[in-house]
């Protein structure tokens, strides 16, 4: 939602979106909520990122085509390298995983992240989260934010 209101409309970009759970992907690729859920939305993006429709249990709002066309939703355990994925990605957002890891895991899943990021390309990761230990490849720019260099 951010992306299409902030970039240029003739900007290509795409998400990759990954959990370990099937479950949890079937559910986001969908794309269907109820009001309560999308309550957190922004209000400048609740008008043109869903569209209402009729559910079983009431009003469901839909993620509008627009934005599901650029959503790409994969399996992928971070705990397994090297993912099988390549790309220069821009940003890689990992929130509250690496706190579940041990430090062999964890240093294997940052080097994969550094191997898919572009020079300057930025890593997220949770405020709990630190890359104390593993932060050789990248730069610390604020908290939970690294630039890869």
């Amino acid at each position: 939602m951010v992306l299409r209101a902030d970039l240029p409309a003739s900007a290509d970009w795409r998400i990759l979106a990954t959990d370990i759970s099937t479950l949890a992907l079937q559910r986001a690729q969908r794309g269907n909520y109820t009001p309560a859920q999308a309550a957190a939305v922004p209000r400048r993006f609740q008008a043109t990122a869903f569209a209402t429709g009729a559910g079983p249990d009431g009003d469901v709002l839909r993620v509008v085509d627009d934005l599901k066309r650029r959503v790409l939703f994969r399996r992928l355990n971070l705990g397994r390298t090297p993912f099988p994925i390549r790309g220069d990605f821009d940003v890689v957002f990992c929130r509250n995983v690496l706190i579940y890891f041990d430090p062999r895991q964890r240093a294997a899943a940052v080097a994969e992240f550094h191997r898919l990021l572009r020079p300057g390309g930025h890593l997220i990761v949770g405020p709990s989260e630190t890359l104390l230990g593993v932060e050789d490849r990248f730069e610390r720019r604020q908290p939970a934010v690294y630039r890869r260099v």
